[in-house]
């Protein structure tokens, strides 16, 4: 639930990737984290079968810059599902 004591840039958005992952690895499946921004390895997404974003949205929105938005297209064109958390869908 919203928290109204959060202060923007006070969210656990590390924290809470690390629980979804470890929730994934129980299933079975691998998942891996990248902490602090968009993975520097283009190829980070090449064999993802899902991307979960768990970001800020509006102008500090990781997928606005550079063709991010297209590699996600790529993926997803790919059959990869996408999944926006949080303010990510902005």
């Amino acid at each position: 639930y919203p928290n109204p004591k959060l202060k923007p840039g006070e969210h656990e958005y590390h924290a809470g990737c690390q629980v979804l992952a470890g929730l994934v690895r129980q299933s079975g499946a691998t998942a891996t984290v990248h902490r602090d921004g968009w993975p520097a390895d283009p190829a980070a997404l090449g064999g993802a079968t899902a991307v979960v974003l768990f970001v800020e949205g509006g102008d500090k929105n990781l997928v606005a810059e550079g063709d991010r938005l297209r590699q996600l297209e790529k993926r997803s064109d790919a059959g990869c599902g996408l999944v926006f958390l949080h303010s990510a869908i902005d």
